[in-house]
């Protein structure tokens, strides 16, 4: 089973980076216990004038299991 996270966010360049481990975090653990075989995030970034999609796009660069619309 494929694991699906949405997250729908706006000028959240503080809690982010934070946010983004602990997912992968869990879906590690849901992997280990064979509750999932395979992942992914999408954020969803709804306009935010802080540094949030530059950040975003950093993840999504160095990671094919995350997306950024």
């Amino acid at each position: 089973m494929k694991l699906t996270v949405v997250v729908p966010l706006f000028n959240e360049d503080a809690v982010i980076e934070d946010t983004n481990r602990r997912i992968i975090d869990l879906a590690g653990d849901l992997a280990e216990k064979r509750l999932i075989n395979d992942y992914e995030i999408i954020y969803v970034d709804d306009g935010s004038t802080d540094s949030s999609l530059d950040i975003l796009k950093k993840f999504a660069e160095t990671s094919p299991k995350i997306k950024v619309l």
